[in-house]
């Protein structure tokens, strides 16, 4: 055996620690060790002093034929046990007496000192670490402990304001509110895209299909050739063709309401079942439904549109277009115009879409009222605020509330067109 065989050291530094090996012994231990090398040479190793019962270098004598282990400890992560005769190796008056205890607290303090030291040089922190004890960063994520929410950024829309003596605010739904069809159409085609794009293809949409019956009766194939500039062409599509289908059955007609369910608030229509007929008008029934509540295709932006502008008309409860304004200051006129409005659905309607939000606080304006597009309250609008609409400008709403900016009315017309 070489010369590093013959003497057993600790993990610790120090003094190597003579032994005496009978030739038996020698060839056992020599056979079993050279069986580990040859299947890692290049690896090295360390050797360690371990018994089970007693150990050679305590003082009490153990028992010659009882084998003492010797465990070889690779770096690569193997560990082995081989046999050794260093049981019948007479004990060492000199030595000190060592046993299973003392070599644990040794190893202790060297592993404490490996770690310190990668405390203090956090780069090369994994440099004692094997690969097989080097963790990976999981990518799951436990639904034990989420994320803790982020608090969301404050959205700002930005909507062309015109003075309060226009007569129309600029919307596409204005100009439409005396044909409800085709206002349900361009709901449709204003889904997910913007006015500037959708408009010039409604228009020759509604040239080739200008009533139900040509659109009910239309191929599928040429009603999709208008939607594929602007995306969602097969889906659109279908939406119109059903519209039309369903519109020609049963029209919207007084005093037959369908229920829509969750709508305008969260539950309504559940007091209504699928299978019931249409019901009657809400001063004789009182449950939540809509005369368009059965046309497919259409959701909350298109019934708020047609509430706005289309029902007072369905219900003669007057139109939806804008009253006359005067100027003189008449203040026995204002009211009569006030008392009237009122009355209207669209006082009623809290739209989530963000123009249709800023469409009825300039009409509540133009009445001398501040509106809250949240909850419908409304109060005296302040004079400093009429004043500032009654130049126009434009309207930035977010969470915290709205703000009006005036701008040059040249600046509101490109500003709309967008």
């Amino acid at each position: 055996m070489p010369e590093e065989d013959s003497q057993l050291t600790d993990d610790s530094s120090g003094p190597a620690i003579p032994t005496h090996h009978s030739p038996s012994g020698k060839e056992r231990s020599r056979s079993s060790a050279s069986e580990l090398l040859s299947e890692c040479p290049s690896t090295p190793i360390r050797y360690r002093v371990s018994s089970t019962e007693s150990s050679p270098l305590s003082s009490a004598p153990s028992n010659p034929r009882t084998p003492t282990p010797i465990r070889i400890t690779v770096k690569g992560g193997f560990k082995v046990e081989v046999d050794s005769p260093l049981s019948s190796a007479p004990p060492s008056p000199d030595l000190p007496s060592l046993n299973r205890t003392d070599i644990k607290e040794e190893d202790d303090q060297v592993e404490t000192k490996k770690v310190k030291k990668r405390k203090r040089d956090p780069e090369n922190a994994t440099s004692g670490l094997t690969r097989s004890k080097q963790r990976k960063p999981s990518t799951k994520i436990s639904p034990y402990f989420p994320p803790s929410p982020k608090p969301p950024r404050e959205q700002v829309s930005c909507i062309p304001f015109p003075p309060l003596s226009s007569t129309s605010f600029g919307l596409v739904q204005e100009s439409l509110a005396s044909n409800p069809f085709h206002l349900l159409i361009a709901v449709i085609f204003l889904n997910k895209t913007r006015g500037a794009v959708a408009m010039p293809v409604f228009y020759t949409f509604i040239t080739r299909f200008p009533d139900p019956s040509s659109l009910a009766a239309a191929d599928h194939a040429e009603v999709v050739r208008f939607f594929q500039n602007l995306g969602l062409q097969n889906q659109r599509a279908k939406k119109c063709i059903a519209l039309a289908k369903a519109w020609l059955e049963h029209p919207p007609t007084k005093g037959k309401r369908w229920r829509r369910l969750h709508y305008p608030i969260l539950g309504d229509g559940k007091d209504i079942k699928s299978s019931e007929e249409p019901i009657a008008d809400e001063t004789e029934d009182a449950r939540v439904a809509w005369e368009v509540g059965h046309l497919p295709g259409i959701g909350a932006y298109g019934i708020d549109s047609w509430r706005i502008f289309c029902r007072d008309e369905l219900r003669s409860c007057g139109t939806g277009a804008l009253p006359e304004t005067r100027e003189d200051g008449n203040e026995e006129w204002r009211r009569t115009i006030e008392e009237q409005e009122t009355k209207k659905e669209w006082t009623k309607v809290l739209p989530t879409d963000k123009e249709l939000r800023a469409y009825l606080r300039w009409r509540w304006l133009r009445l001398g009222w501040e509106w809250n597009s949240k909850t419908g309250e409304r109060r005296r609008a302040e004079e400093k605020i009429v004043e500032e609409a009654a130049k126009g400008g434009v309207i930035c709403e977010g969470e915290k509330g709205w703000s009006m900016d005036s701008v040059s009315r040249g600046a509101i017309r490109r500003m709309g067109n967008l």
